[in-house]
């Protein structure tokens, strides 16, 4: 588009001139040099732009036009990047004259956060129930459980937090606490022999979630709290047991013992639980900061995130579902990060 050509009796920027450029014209002073632009007069209505709206639209574009040429590198491609942020269809010179002219258009909504729940466990007869599955025990010669929890007190005698059991009284492993605050990680080798190491720290009743680790490369079992190794123990003669004919089920937030729960729930909270057939951590590690996510080493991935009703879906592939619970179980807010 063509500006208004202003015709002046002397050289526009010297004492000379005799015109009123102020009348004429705007000069806009930037960083990174300086825009001019000439202002609209009724005069300047014509076949193109034969109303008055049009010519004041017209001289509005050209002062945007003027205006991005005198931004400076760095100022458009923060543009481009604020056009993107807002999903415009176009560059970020078309939005910059867009939002020049008061048109921009309006930035999507946020997204709605991700809901962030766990389980509440109220009674020491409470759990959450999942039904044998060959997936979470059979043939494993491997294995790593890990959990957050958030606990108010310990346990009269003992509680589980992750279990799997079988006809009373062969465990396949669990992760349990003791009235001491000690936790404690248990694998049953062919044969019901128990392999098992305790803790030699306590899981705090701070009102924080803990990230509790077990872990057993077939070999040695480790204990983790928060990602620092909290004690080992070498296992000697390890057979992996076959479970046909003996699996009854699973639990999260106590213990499994034979066709009923034999109770031992903890009296706190329990969010994002995993189980692996692989040790995931052999030494000290950051804490995640996100979900756990599903691989092809996850035997069962519990997110916890219904947040409504009394079941809960597995996130591996394995479709080790939460069918139902056992006594008192809330929902209520997860882990801040890990949801």
């Amino acid at each position: 588009m063509k500006g208004k050509m202003v015709k002046l009796t002397g050289p526009a920027l010297s004492l000379d001139a005799s015109k009123s450029l102020g009348k004429l014209m705007t000069f806009q002073k930037r960083p990174s040099g300086h825009a001019v632009y000439f202002k609209s007069r009724p005069g300047d209505i014509s076949p193109l732009f034969p109303t008055a709206p049009q010519v004041v639209q017209r001289a509005l574009i050209a002062e945007a036009v003027a205006a991005w040429k005198a931004l400076s590198a760095a100022e458009k491609a923060s543009w481009e990047v604020s056009a993107k942020a807002a999903s415009y269809q176009g560059t970020g010179y078309h939005y910059y004259i867009h939002c020049y002219q008061g048109a921009a258009p309006a930035p999507p909504p946020p997204p709605t956060p991700e809901a962030k729940y766990c389980l509440d466990i109220v009674t020491s007869d409470a759990s959450a129930r999942i039904p044998a599955s060959d997936s979470l025990t059979n043939g494993f010669t491997q294995l790593c459980i890990e959990c957050f929890v958030n606990l108010d007190n310990y346990p009269a005698e003992y509680a589980g937090m992750v279990s799997g059991w079988g006809t009373m009284p062969v465990a396949f492993w669990y992760l349990l606490i003791w009235a001491s605050g000690i936790y404690r990680f248990a694998v049953n080798s062919n044969g019901a022999v128990q392999k098992s190491v305790d803790s030699a720290i306590v899981i705090p009743k701070d009102g924080n979630f803990h990230h509790i680790a077990a872990t057993f490369d077939g070999d040695v079992m480790r204990l983790f709290m928060d990602g620092v190794q909290d004690a080992n123990t070498r296992v000697e003669t390890f057979t992996p047991m076959n479970a046909v004919g003996l699996l009854k089920g699973f639990a999260i937030g106590s213990l499994w013992y034979d066709l009923e729960d034999y109770g031992r729930a903890i009296d706190g909270r329990i969010d994002e639980v995993r189980v692996s057939k692989v040790p995931r951590y052999t030494a000290g590690f950051t804490v995640p900061t996100a979900r756990f996510v599903n691989d092809a080493d996850t035997l069962g991935l519990w997110h916890l995130d219904e947040g409504v009703g009394t079941t809960s879906a597995d996130a591996s592939s394995n479709g080790n579902n939460i069918t139902g619970f056992r006594a008192t179980i809330n929902w209520v807010a997860g882990h801040p990060q890990t949801g």
